[in-house]
């Protein structure tokens, strides 16, 4: 596992789904390639290596491989489904598990550099696509499986908070000892945070704790307690507000003695969430924040 790698483009493929985005996500490393978005979900995955192809992914039967071996005119996966070959479920089988040993592979090497161009993106032959969410999270398990544990034994003293990037993995599709971590972090993100070796108990597999723990924090769902943790959980705290639309003067979290001093309150948050605080990964969440921050206070001051 390249950690840098799996940090550039698994951090770029969350944003991309949150955004909503339509476009090619272009990958130039030791395999050049591009992701495919469509309204946020990824569909397909193309690069050079020749491996893990369609038509082999598909083919379940003599009579599957033999007609995928003659060739099609268009997409191997349209064509399968349109001539009978195979079904639309297979494909989508086929098509997620090509996605997910692209993906993991990009996480394992180095990669020069990764951008996004916005453009149209045709249907796969889908019966749904898997959401970003997921597919970063099943490479992510893929490429660790096979990292080694030996330089990890430091997380078991750390302890950790969610960041607001966890919000990915509020909606992905987890394994029940997974979702036992998430849901302990959570409860220690608005305190002095969740020791590692407490996260590792619940893992019930300590390599495999060790392993998620250390995939979460590259990705950015996870956060040392020493680095910035009251400025974390105070950022987490205003993107949960946002989503629930709180009120101006809850928003801004106004003492009596700031009832008509909006700005003063707005100020000593900003001291807080202001996007010159957080590293890069952070800075969208930041900037979402202090734009709402300056609109409440804006609105309470008109008043």
């Amino acid at each position: 596992m390249d950690d840098a790698s799996t940090a550039t483009l698994g951090r770029a493929l969350l944003r991309l789904g949150r955004a909503g985005a339509t476009g090619w996500l272009h990958v130039a490393g030791r395999d050049r390639g591009a992701i495919a978005i469509r309204d946020g979900k990824p569909v397909s995955i193309r690069c050079r290596d020749g491996k893990d192809t369609l038509g082999d992914l598909i083919a379940g039967d003599e009579r599957a491989r033999e007609a995928l071996a003659r060739g099609f005119d268009g997409p191997v996966g349209r064509e399968a489904v349109v001539r009978g070959v195979a079904s639309v479920g297979a494909v989508s089988d086929a098509l997620r598990r090509q996605m997910r040993g692209r993906l993991a592979r990009w996480f394992a090497e180095p990669i020069r550099s990764v951008r996004f161009v916005e453009g149209k993106v045709g249907r796969a032959p889908f019966e749904e696509p898997p959401s970003a969410d997921d597919l970063v999270l099943a490479s992510l398990r893929r490429v660790l499986a096979d990292r080694s544990v030996d330089d990890l034994d430091g997380l078991r003293s750390r302890s950790f908070v969610l960041s607001p990037h966890a919000e990915a993995l509020r909606g992905a599709a987890l394994a029940p000892w997974e979702s036992a971590m998430l849901a302990r972090a959570r409860q220690a993100s608005g305190g002095r945070g969740v020791r590692g070796s407490q996260l590792l108990l619940l893992a019930g597999d300590e390599e495999r704790g060790l392993r998620t723990l250390h995939g979460w924090y590259v990705l950015g769902w996870l956060t040392r307690v020493d680095v910035g943790r009251r400025d974390h959980s105070m950022l987490l705290r205003k993107r949960h507000q946002l989503r629930r639309r709180a009120t101006p003067s809850r928003l801004l979290e106004m003492a009596p003695a700031e009832r008509n001093r909006p700005r003063s309150a707005l100020r000593r948050l900003a001291a807080q969430v202001h996007p010159d605080r957080f590293e890069e990964d952070l800075a969208e969440t930041s900037q979402e924040v202090m734009r709402a921050l300056v609109a409440a206070a804006e609105a309470l001051g008109s008043k």
